[in-house]
């Protein structure tokens, strides 16, 4: 199932209890407060997944139709690909302090759409591809 939010039900899925995503979210506002926030679109992404939240209206829409044409990929091919390598969501789980865990981003690598962009840079894709079997029970 196509979605661009997922569900706190879903959500929920993420972490062992309420407490745990509260900690999470804590943690974040601890992060992007900091004099050494994380820069890097990784750790944008990564909150707004575990979050369940639109990612895509994090990043701007390519505009330019002559760099569309020619293939150019925006930001967020780049930030898809880094949440998928180990070595770099190495460092997004040490800066949350164990507060996702591999486990979580095997699971939120499963979700995450792959983007595609019409010839004015509008999204096609959703943000999330929910399977349905995982939907039994949980209302959107």
């Amino acid at each position: 199932m196509k979605t661009n939010t997922l569900s706190k039900q879903y959500t929920a899925k993420f972490f062992a209890t309420e407490l745990d995503y509260l900690a999470f979210r804590k943690k974040w506002s601890e992060l992007v407060n900091s004099d050494s926030k994380p820069n890097q679109a990784v750790y944008h992404f990564a909150y707004l997944v575990f979050c369940g939240k639109d990612w895509r209206k994090a990043f701007t829409h390519p505009t330019n139709k002559n760099k569309l044409e020619n293939g150019y990929k925006p930001a967020i091919y780049k930030t898809i690909m880094a949440f998928n390598k180990d070595y770099v969501m190495k460092q997004v789980l040490e800066a949350f302090d164990g507060l996702i865990t591999q486990e979580m981003v095997a699971e939120a690598r499963k979700l995450v759409c792959n983007p595609t962009f019409d010839s004015d840079g509008q999204f096609t894709s959703s943000a999330y591809s929910v399977p349905e079997t995982e939907m039994v029970g949980i209302q959107l």
